[in-house]
């Protein structure tokens, strides 16, 4: 017996409050409102924020934990994007072959600026990496 409010009533109420909850958090990642900008102009004043860059792969390195360091280049200038490897499992579990990023293929990638041994780099938003062209 339960008091105002029966179990049955409450789990029900519980699932669909935590499904509405996933619908709301899905339909904000999408809508992240993030600023194209050229590599070039990715400085310090722009750690934390999100940026979107389209470059062109200058080289990948993979790491023995899985993750991958890709150098990015465009027409002004160059930056590592670091993708964690529950990022790439992600992306292989959303159909990506992640064997397809390799030097010379063109990527767009949504992530936050971030600043590591005095170098600006880009951590993905995850599944926010698309190879274009």
């Amino acid at each position: 017996m339960g008091g105002i409010v029966d179990d049955k009533t409450l789990v029900k109420v519980s699932l669909i409050g935590s499904v509405i909850g996933i619908i709301v958090l899905y339909f904000a990642v999408l809508n992240i409102n993030s600023n194209s900008v050229k590599i070039g102009e990715i400085s310090g004043n722009l750690v934390g924020s999100v940026v979107n860059v389209t470059g062109t792969v200058e080289s990948v390195y993979k790491h023995k934990n899985g993750h991958l360091f890709v150098n990015l280049k465009d027409e002004t200038g160059k930056i590592k994007v670091v993708i964690w490897s529950d990022t790439v499992e992600g992306m292989r579990l959303a159909g990506v072959n992640v064997s397809e990023i390799k030097k010379g293929s063109k990527l767009q990638v949504t992530g936050t600026v971030e600043m590591y041994k005095g170098g600006m780099e880009i951590i993905p938003l995850r599944s926010q990496i698309r190879l274009v062209g």
